[in-house]
């Protein structure tokens, strides 16, 4: 009603007890319906950047033996 065509892709790596829930919010988002599960409140920006380093160091650590430079 509220979207007459709607697309949503999802990523991998989810885990199989909450993917239910977000699916659930999405739908509930997307008809304008008040969200049906909550979460607790997290500081992304910092585990945003604990993430991204130890995958940055992690990707240096396999691919250093084919590059010259490092």
């Amino acid at each position: 009603e509220n979207f007459e065509n709607v697309f949503a892709t999802l990523e991998g790596g989810y885990n199989i007890e909450l993917l239910p829930k977000c699916l659930y919010n999405f739908l509930d988002g997307i008809n304008n319906n008040e969200m049906q599960h909550e979460e607790i409140i997290t500081d992304s920006m910092i585990q945003t950047f604990y993430e991204y380093e130890g995958r940055k160091a992690l990707t240096v650590q396999l691919l250093k033996k084919h590059w010259k430079s490092i």
